[in-house]
């Protein structure tokens, strides 16, 4: 008995240490057995430069000038990563971005031409489902921390294919890039792009507020067949079930948008932006009562980076932007595509309530949030010029609906036609992320009166004093009252 357990013993060593140059596969069951084993600390010495060399150089603003941080990108022609690519190389890191084939010049051409991607953006081919394919992006080229955003993003894949589709190349996935990482001594950091679907329960709570410690139960997301919910979600718990069950010298954080919507870099949209289509070109015939949360894809890589950058960061991060009614939504675009078969009717049912997030780890970084309606702007405008809107119907009002929204402002046309707002409007001191303070808006209201409306002037001067504590209001609160002032 003694031999048979001694050879047991050196069998699940020995498995394990060919786990390490083949994959990990499923490393984390075998290391629960051997965590604190003695045979494995040799992991601790390939770590070959002091660790606080390291963060001196990553944990400051943007990579040092003459010995730039080398960082890799999954997926990188994807939706978020490629703003994530264009903000990183923008700010001087050498960013290797991976593609599933570097012979479709469709998909990848358009990062090559990115400012700053000829001197600091290299290229490489990797499969999330070949075991050791990403070793060459991030072993091969001494990356010092990993991105990983490559994911499949199917809402209604067909319920006989979610394994082989969703489920598979999400969770291994995963397990492929974060068994890359162990065995390469240069990655410090690992930033995995999750979503809040990991985190949203199925009960939607009125007055909580949704943090960082809830988790979305995967039995019941499988039970309502809410298939990309849980393949985020078995893919963040397994993530966290690895470095928590295997020996590894880096750090994970993960990153945690909701529906992510703003301008297009590649050449096609991502699913987020399919659900802001299916609003625009007459797919839905009535307006659902559901909540709607938003986040720019341009915040949603600077998440990235704060994250990144900030020494005390650790663990899970909420990037909520705006949380609104499907109604006040299609209220918004209707004013950036007037020529929209935009639904009008609302469903015949209870209004879901707002779905409500605490972002105080993001904005404790410094992160500010841009407001929803720009965003949603700035989406139907990139629709359009990739002529993504065939088959919506034109008119020449739209080049003077949808303007640049480079200074963060929203086009007066967006909201209203009356002229006494637009004088109002061009009054006001808005800074670049769309936040007025509260004192102009007051003066906003106090002028509403000659309107002839004083009873909307003190319900509004009421829900401003109980919008929050803050001595700015964003521009979607902002907007969303003015859209209901000449509703009327």
């Amino acid at each position: 008995l003694f031999f048979f357990g001694c050879c047991t013993m050196w069998y699940r060593a020995l498995t394990c240490l060919l786990d390490l140059s083949q994959g990990d596969v499923y490393a984390t069951s075998r290391f629960n057995t051997l965590e604190g084993h003695s045979g494995l600390s040799y992991l601790d010495k390939l770590i070959s430069e002091d660790d606080s060399r390291w963060r001196a150089r990553i944990f400051q603003s943007g990579p040092h000038p003459d010995q730039p941080l080398r960082v890799c990108v999954t997926g990188a022609t994807g939706f978020i990563a490629s703003h994530l690519v264009a903000a990183l190389v923008s700010r001087g890191y050498d960013v290797v971005g991976t593609v599933r084939s570097l012979n479709d010049n469709a998909e990848v051409e358009f990062l090559k031409k990115l400012p700053g991607a000829e001197a600091h953006l290299t290229l490489m081919e990797a499969d999330l489902e070949l075991w050791n394919s990403f070793d060459g992006a991030i072993r091969d080229t001494q990356c010092d921390a990993v991105f990983h955003v490559a994911a499949p993003f199917l809402l209604q894949p067909e319920q006989q294919a979610v394994d082989r589709v969703l489920m598979k190349p999400t969770v291994d996935g995963t397990f492929n890039v974060l068994s890359t990482c162990r065995r390469s001594p240069s990655v410090r950091r690992v930033l995995l792009t999750g979503c809040t679907a990991a985190v949203v329960g199925a009960e939607r709570l009125p007055k909580h507020i949704w943090t960082e410690a809830d988790w979305s139960d995967p039995k019941d997301l499988a039970a309502r067949m809410a298939w990309l919910p849980l393949a985020k979600t078995t893919q963040e718990q397994e993530a966290w079930e690895y470095m928590r069950a295997t020996p590894v010298h880096f750090d994970l954080l993960t990153i945690l948008p909701c529906m992510t919507i703003g301008p297009l870099l590649g050449p096609r949209p991502n699913g987020s932006l399919s659900v802001v289509l299916s609003y625009l070109n007459g797919s839905k015939q009535r307006i659902p009562k559901r909540c709607l949360t938003f986040v720019d894809v341009r915040d949603v890589a600077l998440a990235h980076i704060a994250a990144l950058e900030s020494p005390s960061a650790s663990g899970r991060h909420l990037v909520v932007g705006s949380s609104i009614t499907a109604d006040h939504f299609c209220a918004i675009l209707r004013r950036a595509a007037p020529w929209a078969a935009i639904p009008n009717l609302l469903e015949d049912r209870e209004q879901e309530p707002l779905v409500r997030y605490s972002t105080q780890r993001m904005e404790s970084m410094g992160l500010s949030f841009r407001s929803c309606v720009c965003s949603v702007l700035d989406t139907v405008q990139s629709l359009r010029e990739r002529d993504l809107l065939v088959g919506v119907e034109d008119h020449e009002q739209v080049q003077k609906t949808i303007k640049d929204q480079g200074s963060g402002r929203i086009p007066v046309t967006a909201l209203t036609n009356e002229a006494e707002f637009f004088a109002l409007f061009n009054t006001f001191d808005v800074d670049s992320n769309g936040w007025m303070s509260k004192e102009e808006f007051r003066g906003f209201l106090s002028s509403v009166d000659t309107m002839g409306m004083p009873e909307d002037t003190q319900r509004w001067t009421q829900l401003l004093d109980a919008t929050s504590e803050r001595d700015k209001i964003s521009f979607d609160e902002f907007a969303l009252m003015m859209l209901k002032l000449f509703q009327r």
